[in-house]
């Protein structure tokens, strides 16, 4: 899995494409590039006299803190997500999801969730590929109409 990493010195972008590191954004003068790469990748750079140092990665952070709190043992998550292969990508939390996968965690997540009390699922139609568009509502009165922001 990626981790993120801040890359110090001139970085040639024809190294990091070489590479195929994903960068998010680098420094006005080019010196500092953050980007999330594999430790392989990290050693790949080191040989050409790039400086690579480990940040701490606070989007995965807040997910891994968020999935503790909705439920701290991981049984409903694993029961809901159990045995779902996700498709690895450079994505910061390490995994995307399938249409199919995101069907059955937002539906699960109002059925069988931490939070069955506390949300509902519904379309809103269909995609241009005929796909639903489901909304996920969390809220403490889910399917009453009330003056507060959406979003």
């Amino acid at each position: 899995i990626p981790k993120l990493a801040t890359l110090d010195g001139v970085v040639d972008s024809k190294v990091l494409e070489e590479l195929q590191v994903m960068y998010l954004r680098e420094s006005a003068n080019a010196s500092q590039i953050q980007a999330y790469i594999s430790t392989e990748q990290a050693e790949q750079l080191k040989a050409r006299e790039i400086l690579v140092h480990w940040e701490v990665d606070e989007a995965r952070e807040y997910h891994r803190r968020l999935l503790q709190v909705l439920s701290p043992d991981m049984s409903w998550f694993e029961s809901v997500m159990g045995g779902v292969q996700t498709v690895h990508s450079g994505n910061p939390l390490g995994a995307y999801h399938s249409n199919e996968e995101l069907d059955t965690f937002v539906k699960d997540f109002t059925t069988a969730g931490p939070c069955t009390s506390l949300s509902r699922t519904y379309s809103i139609g269909k995609s241009v590929e005929g796909r639903e568009m489901w909304v996920l509502e969390i809220s403490d009165k889910p399917g009453v109409d009330e003056p507060e922001p959406n979003f």
